[in-house]
């Protein structure tokens, strides 16, 4: 019988002492802060700090209430039937969510910096000089690219992860506060944990790499990807299509990252689950009954069902899937050819 006790984590020939991740989490944000006056132009490097603060708070924040909203307006399944949210754990997740938007954009403001001088980086608009003249070898080459890096980043993201339950907890256990998650502890991080994360955005400095440029509109749009789906880890919501579709593509889905803040020292992945069928770290039990759930089969009987949709969906959603009805039934009334007169 599955319970919903907390998983023992890793077992580690040690752990950082809560007292120095203390020290960590203390002096490691002034410490970073203070790193920019020794840029080339401090006086840009902080404004370009202030600019993608503002616009990570406004995604991160503005993002996750808009799931949340949409995700009770249209009584999308819970993760955890007995939610357990308070205003307090609200206001935290949004404290954290602050913190980490620091840390990335300490992170990126050596990159603007860097640009705003002219500067030559990694990071390139120009198409051609990413991949060379537009044809199917530079498409090749773009898909190749791309594939690499998201395999690095999903290797990257599991081991940091499995890491930090294993060693360093410590610096991890704000962002397990949460046993329940809304879509605003997605990125509520130590700051510890949101350096290490996205401290691979300093590649970004070196001009060449085993990547090769990166296309800016490809590859920030691949990070917009990124930040939509962990808002729809830690939505705590069900939505059956995705659900459905994801684990086709090896994506990690709501269900399967749930687990992970319910049970805490399982399903460790953040992008795709492959490491974790690799290393057998994923509740095998749990995951399969979500599975059986939002199987194809069981998502096209409740689609095809009338009755279950009204059950499912808002009143709103009811009126308007009738209101289409009766629209499509007379477009094709009015579509039937007349008689011809003799």
């Amino acid at each position: 019988m599955q319970t919903n006790a907390v998983c023992a984590p890793p077992k580690a020939c040690f752990r950082l002492h809560p007292r120095f991740g203390k020290l960590i989490e203390t002096y490691l944000p002034i410490l970073c802060i203070l790193a920019g006056l020794w840029n080339k132009t401090p006086g840009l490097y902080y404004r370009g700090v202030m600019t993608v603060f503002c616009y990570n708070v406004t995604f991160m924040v503005g993002g996750g209430v808009l799931v949340h909203y949409f995700g009770k307006k249209y009584k999308f399944d819970l993760c955890q039937p007995n939610r357990r949210q308070t205003v307090d754990l609200c206001f935290h997740e949004i404290y954290g969510t602050m913190r980490n938007c620091l840390g990335i954009s300490l992170i990126a403001g050596w990159t603007w910096a860097a640009i705003g001088r002219g500067e030559d980086t990694m990071l390139s608009w120009n198409f051609i000089e990413c991949y060379g003249p537009f044809g199917l070898k530079a498409i090749l080459f773009m898909i190749m690219q791309s594939g690499i890096v998201w395999l690095f980043a999903d290797a990257w993201t599991y081991f940091k992860h499995y890491c930090l339950h294993k060693y360093f907890f410590v610096l991890h256990k704000e962002h397990h506060a949460f046993h329940d998650p809304t879509p605003l502890a997605g990125f509520s991080l130590g700051f510890a944990e949101s350096i290490w994360t996205f401290g691979l955005g300093l590649q970004y400095l070196i001009p060449i790499s085993p990547f090769g440029k990166l296309w800016i509109p490809l590859h920030f749009g691949q990070i917009f990807g990124f930040m939509i789906l962990n808002l729809y880890l830690h939505s705590g919501f069900l939505i059956p299509i995705v659900e459905t579709i994801l684990p086709c593509f090896l994506i990690n889905t709501s269900s399967f990252h749930n687990i992970h803040h319910e049970k805490t020292h399982v399903n460790y992945a953040e992008v795709s689950p492959f490491w974790d069928y690799m290393l057998g770290t994923y509740d095998k039990e749990r995951y399969n009954r979500y599975q059986t759930k939002y199987s194809f089969i069981n998502l096209y009987k409740s689609l095809s069902s009338n009755n279950n949709s009204k059950k499912t969906l808002s009143p709103k959603g009811s009126k308007l899937i009738v209101s289409t009805k009766k629209i499509i039934s007379s477009m094709m009334k009015d579509t039937k050819p007349k008689a011809s007169s003799p």
